[in-house]
């Protein structure tokens, strides 16, 4: 899928021969959070590579394929079907099963659901990529496989939707080009190259290049992305007068525009070794490069390996290229931030971003990202997700991070269109897919997009709080609680995975049939220690109900002051989200925070655990 509005296609890893070498899962510190909470975990395979088309996600699967996922509700995939192919010797092309990276993309085609699913050589056998016929979840279909390092070597693989192209990264065979139109005939053939070119010759001999050094040789092309019908300013000598006064305006023209990631030496410390082309391929047979650029010292921080490079959804005239170190620590492999001209001929670079000195994170590089507005989505490995605010593209700042109990994190994937930043983590050690949902900080989504007018030095901190089942002999998470029964309710800022609550202010639930003299049932309460130069500007709370009758009631008290009560009616959905908001207390709240749940009627089945849906509540504080 290629970006049209902007819709970044994510990747990985290399060929064997020049690659880092995959981090492997390590202990990994407790839950990290910070404007970033976690909506739900999807386990059962090992997690990747994320690409979203239409109301469909596939994730690739490290080492063994891909899954499909149904995101209606961008909140809450659900597995629809897999692609493991698993051993297959002596089957008609001998196939040993193994996926390496694993890396899929999708388009629709004819109205087919056409998926690739690429790999690389980094091991054995793996080096082939697929394309199949998903149309029907439950009977993904092979229409053909390239198994030979000519064609099959595909690191990542963008399809250009709207041009039928497939466009892969990886080896050393340089730009390729395919048209996809065969695979779509009565009797599916392979993609037909159209074009194969050494981007270092393209620039040699570019028209763009000038007295400008061609540089090195030629490695490979780790990562590459496509935009399509891009306003690219054209030479001067092809301006007209649009206005009529004798003079030639600026004149713009659209093109496809390809972006080459060319890693560089890994094993070279030093860095600045990788390069990163910017190549026009309108015409697909003859493309041409625009510009190389190769980082020259003195600039900042080495970059070691150059993994990939996307432009700024919000800003199209940033571009960003991350740099992947997984040996240097958290103050390397970070993302470089540059300004590219209007005819995409020049750079400027502005700033480098890393995770930085403090995480607790034993391998925190930079890996595979995405981008919506001004800020960018990354996977950092055990460093999880890391959100970086590039509205002023010369300071980059983090602006939110999750880091989720043992962490592995290969990308991020945040949804384009979906309200807000629902963000998609494949993680390919144990966790899966997690889902992720970014609130900005300085514009709380809870407080309604409202502006929180903030003193020097203060700033907005998120807090989620989740809401846990727990039977009567303490097993977490056991099941779906009746509000009226002996089952309790746990609050904790951990993940709903989490075993043990934090704080509370006595017990954590109350015990007790609804009666007429008693008709409220106090499923729990919470209670946090706050700074005393903390206010709680605003709060919301989501508790999904099944055979919804009666109120939920959230109180929020400070201390003494006045509780702020807030009632939410259940619909007749199953489950219907009770979803109700406090009103903003713009005022110093003393030392402590108390919020309490009350439902009053017997019998209404909730779903505040994590066996079904994790329900929470969150609160927006400023802080200094």
């Amino acid at each position: 899928m290629t970006h049209r509005a902007v819709r970044p296609v994510l990747a990985a890893a290399m060929v064997a021969a020049t690659v880092p070498v995959i981090a492997t899962a390590q202990a990994s510190p407790a839950v990290v959070a910070e404007n970033v909470r976690h909506v739900v975990n999807v386990p059962g395979s090992t997690g990747g590579h994320s690409v979203i088309e239409g109301d469909r996600l596939y994730v690739g699967a490290y080492g063994l394929g891909m899954r499909l996922f149904d995101i209606k509700d961008p909140a809450a995939p659900k597995v629809i079907g897999q692609f493991f192919p698993g051993p297959q010797p002596g089957a008609p092309d001998n196939d040993i099963g193994a996926r390496a990276d694993a890396v899929p993309d999708a388009a629709v085609l004819d109205g087919r659901h056409i998926v690739t699913l690429n790999g690389t050589g980094r091991t054995a056998g793996t080096q082939q990529t697929e394309f199949l016929d998903w149309t029907d979840p439950a009977k993904p279909t092979v229409l053909w496989r390239f198994t030979d390092a000519k064609d099959g070597e595909a690191h990542n693989g963008d399809i250009v939707d709207n041009r039928r192209l497939w466009l892969p990264s990886g080896g050393g065979g340089g730009l390729r080009i395919y048209d996809l139109t065969p695979l779509l005939g009565e009797k599916p053939a392979a993609p037909a190259q159209l074009s194969m070119n050494n981007p270092v010759t393209l620039w040699k001999d570019s028209p763009y290049r000038s007295d400008r050094p061609v540089g090195g040789n030629f490695t490979h092309i780790h990562d590459i992305e496509v935009y399509t019908d891009r306003d690219v300013l054209l030479p001067q000598a092809q301006w007209v007068d649009s206005t009529g006064d004798g003079v030639a305006d600026k004149t713009y023209a659209k093109r496809d525009i390809a972006l080459l990631a060319e890693g560089g030496s890994y094993t070279n410390n030093a860095g600045n070794t990788g390069s990163m082309f910017i190549i026009d391929i309108t015409d697909p047979a003859n493309p041409v490069a625009l510009l190389r650029y190769q980082r020259p010292a003195g600039l900042g921080k080495p970059v070691r390996y150059v993994h990939e490079a996307q432009f700024l959804a919000g800003q199209p005239d940033i571009l960003l290229t991350t740099d992947e170190d997984l040996h240097n620590g958290c103050d390397a492999g970070g993302m470089t931030v540059h300004r590219v001209s209007e005819d995409l001929t020049q750079l400027e670079e502005l700033s480098q971003w890393f995770v930085g000195t403090g995480s607790p994170s034993p391998v925190c590089s930079t890996h595979v990202m995405s981008t919506k507005d001004d800020f960018a989505f990354i996977g950092s490995y055990n460093a999880g997700l890391q959100v970086v605010d590039l509205s002023d593209p010369s300071k980059p700042r983090t602006a939110g991070k999750y880091i989720a109990a043992g962490a592995n994190s290969w990308g991020a994937l945040v949804h384009p269109t979906a309200p807000g930043y629902l963000t998609y983590v494949g993680d390919f050690g144990a966790r899966g897919l997690d889902v992720f949902e970014f609130v900005a900080p300085g514009v709380s989504e809870t407080c309604q997009g409202r502006d929180v007018p903030l003193a020097a030095g203060e700033r907005l901190v998120h807090h989620t709080v989740f809401m846990h089942g727990q039977d009567a002999v303490g097993n977490v998470d056991a099941a779906n609680e009746v509000a009226d029964g002996a089952p309790r309710l746990v609050m904790d800022e951990k993940a709903p995975t989490g075993t043990t609550a934090k704080t509370f202010a006595g017990k954590n639930y109350v015990a007790g049939p609804n009666t007429a003299v008693a008709p409220n049932f106090l499923l729990g309460y919470w209670n946090r220690e706050l700074t005393r130069t903390a206010r709680v500007v605003c709060a919301e709370a989501v508790v999904y109900a099944a055979t919804p009758q009666g109120n939920l009631t959230l109180q929020m008290w400070s201390d003494t002051a006045d509780p702020i009560t807030v009632k939410g009616t259940s619909t007749p959905r199953t489950p219907a989200p009770y979803r109700v908001n406090f009103g903003p207390m713009d005022k110093r709240v003393g030392s402590s925070l108390l919020v309490q749940a009350v439902h009053d009627a017997p019998g209404s089945l909730l779903y505040y655990d994590a066996t079904s849906r994790p329900s929470w509540f969150s609160y927006v504080t400023v802080e200094k």
